[in-house]
């Protein structure tokens, strides 16, 4: 359909859609930027806060990000995650595994034995990839 034949409200829906198109392209861009930067496993801290910031400006609210590396040789895990800044409800954080992001936006990191972790999280990890929490923890695990 050509666009002298759409009503008003179909090309307002375009235009929405194509802003949001780029401020997603945008971000995305930011947050590769920012991996290809990395010099140190602790600059991940950095980038999962940018997640969190840039889904925050996406409208995407109440979030958590986070990637976690397991080591089954050497019985090992580390978690980074990125979450709202306590300092906004605050809460004061006086950890060195917590890094203030932005004034929205906190990150840290914490490593611990993977045969620590609870029995499902290790059945899942070794299960493979999933898309969510949710959709892993609603599979029942023998």
């Amino acid at each position: 359909m050509s666009d002298k034949a759409k009503t008003k409200a179909q090309l307002l829906d375009e235009m929405r859609e194509l802003r949001q198109e780029s401020a997603t392209s945008k971000s995305a861009a930011r947050i590769r930027e920012a991996v290809l930067s990395m010099q140190h496993s602790d600059d991940l801290m950095t980038v999962m806060g940018l997640m969190v910031e840039e889904l925050k400006q996406l409208g995407v609210e109440d979030i958590c990000c986070g990637i976690s590396f397991s080591d089954e040789g050497n019985d090992f895990r580390i978690d980074y995650f990125g979450w709202d800044n306590p300092r906004q409800l605050d809460i004061s954080v006086t950890s060195s595994a917590v890094r203030e992001v932005t004034d929205r936006v906190a990150a840290f990191n914490f490593d611990r034995r993977l045969s620590a972790s609870p029995k499902s999280t290790y059945e899942i990890w070794r299960g493979g990839p999933r898309r969510s929490r949710r959709r892993a923890e609603d599979k029942t695990l023998d």
